[in-house]
């Protein structure tokens, strides 16, 4: 709740969101403190005691959508064909003066990742649907596909996502 009041006190005071830049190609970015600080609803205090367990994520995931028959009408069946995560690396930014506040986060670079793929459905294939004329794919055809990446901040075993990005092919 309080983050949703701090970002509503913010837009009504004419402030600025908090600055999210990242770039998932390059896993590079910034991070300033106040998106942290809504994120997990802390103060300036809090962030600044907790900024060094605050670790960053960038996710990702590619969806195709198959028009697929198995020897019936056609139907469509999402496929996850690669998806993963970069744990990223993280320099805390601090104020050169006065109590030394957390202004922000430079990410730069991955230093770990996974990531896994699978095959898409094709002819052959044990077909994905209960009674759909027949035990095997007889047609598989690509009708959408859809990438999506995250940034995501981690303290302990709190995950917030900071960006959501979606782009069709």
């Amino acid at each position: 709740m309080f983050p949703q009041l701090a970002a509503a006190a913010a837009l009504a005071a004419g402030l600025a969101p908090a600055p999210v830049t990242f770039d998932p190609g390059t896993n590079s970015g910034y991070v300033g403190a106040g998106a942290i600080r809504e994120a997990f609803g802390w103060s300036p205090a809090t962030l600044t005691a907790r900024a060094a367990g605050v670790a960053f994520q960038h996710g990702f995931r590619g969806e195709d959508t198959y028009a697929v028959s198995c020897g019936g009408r056609p139907f469509r069946v999402v496929h996850p064909h690669d998806y993963g995560h970069y744990e990223l690396n993280v320099t805390v930014k601090r104020a050169s003066s006065g109590y030394r506040d957390v202004t922000g986060f430079r990410i730069r670079g991955a230093y770990a990742g996974i990531s896994g793929t699978s095959p898409a459905p094709s002819p052959g294939d044990p077909c994905p649907q209960k009674h759909a004329g027949g035990s095997k794919v007889t047609r598989s055809a690509r009708v959408a596909s859809v990438t999506t990446w995250t940034l995501t901040a981690i303290w302990q075993d709190v995950h917030r996502q900071l960006l959501v990005r979606k782009s069709r092919a």
